[in-house]
Formats: C-alpha cells, sequence, structure tokens
C-alpha cells in the first residue's frame, strides 16, 4: 500500500503543473513540464540504479527452472483469476481519464467560490484519495480479513468491482436528474471518492499478493499481466468511448454500471468454487 501511495504522489502533482499550463497557457507548454518531469525522473532512477540503493540480484539457477511446474501451482491460478476479473474492473477504472474527464469539461460546473476550477484539477481527485484513504482502507481490510470464510483476494476486487458499478450507477441518476442543467462539482467529488476506495481494493492488493504468493519463476510474468489490466482497460475504456461517442452520457454510465455488476455476480458465484479448488 505504501509503494502504491508513493506512485500516487506524482499523480497527484501533475494536473497543477502540466494540467494547468495546458489548460490555461497552451497544451504545448504542457507537453513540455510534463516531458521534463519524466526526464528528471529517469535521471534519477539511472543514478539510483548504479548498484547502491538497487543493488542486482542475480537470479538462482531454481528460479529459471520448473516454469512449467508453476503455471499450474495453485497460486498461480489464483493470480491469473484475479488478472482476468480486474482487467474488466479497469475498464470502468479507466475511464474516468477520458469519458470522465471529457464530461467534467462539458456537463460539469466548475465555478466553486468565484473560481473557475481547471478541468485537469478534477483529475487530482483520485490520487489525493489514495494517499489520504490508503491507511484507513488497508486497516479495514486488516480487520476484516480475520473474520472472513472467503478469499481474501477474490473478496476484495469483489468489493472494488461493486463501489466501481456504485461510483457509475449514481453519475447515471446524477446526469438523469440534471437534464440540460450542468452538473454540480460536489458529485464529481463523490464519484472519484467512490471509485477510487475501489481501486484501493483492487489494484494494491494484486501487487502485493502475486509479491507474497507468486513462484520466484514467475514472479515478473504474473507481475506483468496484473500491470497489464491498466493497459487492458484503458484500450476497453477508449473504445467504449469512441464507441458511445454519439450516445448521451448517462448510456455509458449505465454501461459500465451494467458490466461491473455483471462481473461482481459472476465472481460472488464463482469464489466458493475457486475457494475449493484452490483447497483441494
Amino acid at each position: 500500500m505504501l509503494f502504491y501511495m508513493g506512485i500516487n504522489l506524482g499523480a497527484f502533482a501533475a494536473p497543477y503543473g502540466a494540467g494547468t499550463l495546458g489548460e490555461r497557457v497552451g497544451w504545448s507548454w504542457g507537453f513540455l513540464v510534463a516531458g521534463i518531469g519524466m526526464l528528471i525522473g529517469l535521471l534519477v532512477f539511472l543514478w539510483l540504479s548504479r548498484g547502491r540503493f538497487l543493488p542486482f540480484v542475480k537470479p538462482a539457477a531454481a528460479e529459471k527452472a520448473g516454469r512449467n511446474d508453476a503455471w499450474r501451482d495453485p497460486s498461480t491460478r489464483l493470480v491469473l483469476i484475479m488478472v482476468f476479473f480486474a482487467a474488466i474492473y479497469m475498464i470502468g477504472q479507466q475511464t474516468y481519464g477520458g469519458v470522465m474527464n471529457l464530461y467534467v469539461h462539458d456537463r460539469v460546473s466548475k465555478i466553486v467560490f468565484g473560481f473557475d476550477v481547471p478541468t485537469t484539477w478534477f483529475l487530482s481527485l483520485n490520487p489525493l484519495v489514495v494517499i489520504l484513504g490508503g491507511p484507513p482502507v488497508s486497516k479495514f481490510w486488516s480487520v476484516r480479513d480475520t473474520k472472513t470464510r472467503r478469499l481474501t483476494a477474490i473478496n476484495k476486487i469483489l468489493t472494488g468491482t461493486v463501489l466501481m458499478a456504485l461510483s457509475y450507477a449514481l453519475m447515471m441518476v446524477v446526469d438523469l436528474e440534471a437534464g440540460k442543467d450542468l452538473v454540480a462539482p460536489i458529485w464529481i467529488v463523490v464519484f472519484y471518492l467512490i471509485i477510487t476506495v475501489a481501486e484501493l481494493c483492487v489494484f494494491p492488493v494484486g501487487l502485493a499478493e502475486i509479491s507474497r504468493r507468486a513462484p520466484p519463476q514467475l514472479m515478473g510474468v504474473l507481475m506483468g499481466l496484473w500491470v497489464f489490466t491498466m493497459g487492458f482497460g484503458s484500450l476497453s475504456a477508449g473504445w467504449l468511448g469512441g464507441a458511445l461517442a454519439d450516445a448521451p452520457t448517462w448510456l455509458i454510465f449505465a454501461v459500465l454500471a451494467g458490466g461491473g455488476s455483471v462481473s461482481a455476480a459472476a465472481l460472488f458465484a464463482l469464489e466458493p468454487l475457486i475457494r475449493r479448488r484452490l483447497a483441494g
């Protein structure tokens, strides 16, 4: 969780730098600042990776062998199931960078206390909730995990998927109620709060479970598959937004809420079977 919170520190700052310059001055300046930031990050990484701070650990021979057997390991199968349902979840999660950002630009009132809030600033709500909400969510699950018989990793992904579906169901109702009027910005804050708590139930959990369960021979591959779910979600969200570009926005929200609900129902029904198979 600390690792994931650290990632979001940069995501929180980016909208106020590159985003503000892009909207208020020009997008070429925004891209320039973003590029400079990434260059600085690369240089710092290269400097730290010289061996003193990030020493290279050569894999043991035993870790290189037995990959075929490792794919049949029960823990590996659990990770693959998690990857499958996380990829579906990520379609809804990654939509806020495209469809939701355009929605805020076109359909949300951004005047707060007389100040015209840049659209990109709303993107900082997600990393802000990650940073502030990471510890309490982690504490909640540390207590909850001791009281449930369900597989903890599956239970967390299920909870995150339900919350994701609820966040888009909320936006569907808000959009329908607003009609042709602009949506109050508080609803976007509530949306980001719900969907980011959902994110905290899914993505950091996968990183932790793979680190704990994955066979050494497949650690890199499985970790790559887990991160790939974000790319799959972004690609699918972009396709969905393009396919429904001419449809009312509430319909996009309804599709996302419905897809999340179906995925959550399927995972809820399959969890006992998965648990028995792993125990066997």
